[in-house]
């Protein structure tokens, strides 16, 4: 839902310093792939409905989710194209791309520059046997424009799967791992502010207390709380946009809370009830990030509602500023 709202136009009015914005577009044909910033889940094409995604092209922000200096993009990759679809196999690819927008004083628009772009594609490669079989390859990549190497593309993991359990197909997964030195300049509280947190019992009581007073204010319809419970990243998340905290607000209201309030109240949608079997409780860049996502529909925090099997959502991700859960990133 969130993201829908990045692909709105980058309206610019005259700051007291310069902003940095940084977006990332992913492209995906026939390829699975996942694409993870810091740890956090940008996108996956598991959430599509079609096993093999064609032409999917978007983009959003995550100047939410860069730390200052060395961050990492991790994308997961599967050949399974090669296998259950062989004759589209060459066409397969997944991009990323990030881009760095810098908007300066008194300037109408902001200055836009590539920073990184990752290309995966599917090789066929034949083995001493003669055998063939596919690998995956980066040709492409750039570094603010300048090719990148494949050994500088770490593969982190690879695991496989059996897909007919008889050893006929071997569908490989297979993780990349980029880092790279990014520049932060919107004094993000939860990168200056944030205490990095462990994972215990306390700490998720706390974040499911946030949830629960977030999904109460969007029920009642108590914009003014609501505000409160979404700050220091409301705020932020506006000031990235190039926007007021009150047009920030509305247009989040517009778009996401209405129809969450809609559903909440609407016969029939009911409040999802926690439950710890079914969400995954995930901490992000270095423990100054966390959030509890839901195991099947992984853009779904607790703050959801259901109906006949559909679900509703709004998802921030939270931070511990002071000894307090607060929301660092939407």
């Amino acid at each position: 839902i969130i993201a829908l709202l990045w692909a709105a136009s980058f309206s610019m009015t005259t700051q007291a310093t310069p902003i940095l914005r940084y977006d990332i577009t992913y492209k995906a044909h026939y390829l699975e792939c996942a694409i993870l910033m810091n740890d956090k889940t940008v996108f996956n094409t598991a959430r599509l409905d079609s096993l093999f995604p064609q032409r999917v092209n978007y983009s959003h922000g995550i100047t939410q989710y860069v730390d200052e200096g060395l961050n990492k993009i991790d994308v997961r990759v599967a050949d399974a194209v090669y296998f259950l679809i062989n004759e589209k196999a060459e066409e397969a690819y997944c991009s990323v791309t990030v881009t760095a927008l810098e908007a300066a004083i008194k300037e109408d628009l902001p200055k836009k520059r590539e920073v990184l772009h990752l290309n995966f594609t599917l090789k066929e490669i034949e083995d001493q046997e003669g055998n063939k079989k596919p690998i995956v390859v980066t040709e492409g990549s750039r570094l603010h424009g300048k090719p990148i190497s494949e050994e500088s593309i770490l593969l982190l993991s690879s695991r496989e799967k059996d897909i007919y359990a008889d050893g006929s197909v071997i569908i490989k997964y297979s993780t990349y791992d980029y880092q790279t030195m990014l520049e932060q300049k919107a004094d993000l509280s939860w990168v200056n502010r944030s205490t990095p947190i462990q994972d215990t019992p306390a700490i998720r009581e706390l974040a499911l207390a946030k949830y629960r007073e977030i999904s109460q204010a969007i029920e009642h319809e108590a914009w003014d709380e609501l505000k409160e419970l979404l700050e220091p990243g409301l705020s932020e998340m506006a000031a990235l946009k190039f926007m007021s905290r009150e047009a920030y607000f509305d247009e989040l209201r517009e778009q996401v809370f209405n129809g969450l309030v809609t559903r909440a109240n609407y016969a029939g949608w009911k409040a999802d009830v926690f439950d710890p079997d079914s969400y995954k409780f995930a901490i992000y860049a270095n423990g100054k990030l966390f959030e509890f996502y839901h195991l099947r529909l992984n853009e779904a925090s607790p703050t959801s509602w259901t109906k006949d099997g559909r679900r509703a959502w709004f998802s921030p991700v939270l931070t511990l500023i002071n000894g307090e859960v607060k929301v660092g990133a939407m």
